[in-house]
């Protein structure tokens, strides 16, 4: 997503006053766009607090859902599943690797780095018919990528 296409977002939801989650426990596309705006707001404060390479380590980025923090050269990190994201599993983690170079492993189809979200995806009972979870992975899929 670009970062235009991101401030116009922003700017029309603060215009529009649509930010707050609505008290029903619902969630809106719209609204899901904001949080997400705020996180990586908060991730670019953190790592602009954090600038100093260190040599063996991955440095902190946001990968368009997460926050990571530096990681150590050869080894996993993880991270709780973030609470910004309305349908994942709050109780799940996602693990990402740093390879013995100092670089986030990449998916190599991606071309892109690569996070293992598959314990955030785990849908709870709630979520009983396949298209229902086919529209989940669909909404996370283009959110991710």
């Amino acid at each position: 997503m670009s970062w235009v296409w991101i401030l116009v977002l922003l700017l029309h939801t603060l215009k529009t006053g649509t930010a707050l989650i609505d008290s029903d426990d619902v969630i809106t596309r719209e609204e899901q766009i904001y949080l997400l705006i705020g996180a990586r707001a908060a991730c670019d404060r953190s790592i602009r607090s954090q600038m100093a390479l260190i040599e063996g380590q991955c440095v902190p980025e946001w990968d368009g859902i997460v926050c990571w923090p530096r990681g150590a050269a050869g080894q996993w990190v993880s991270m709780a599943c973030p609470e910004y994201i309305y349908d994942f599993n709050h109780r799940g983690r996602v693990y990402r690797q740093c390879d013995v170079s100092g670089a986030w492993e990449q998916a190599d189809a991606l071309n892109r780095t690569w996070a293992n979200y598959s314990e955030c995806t785990l849908l709870s009972s709630d979520y009983s018919s396949h298209a229902e979870v086919a529209a989940c992975w669909s909404w996370f899929h283009n959110v991710h990528v």
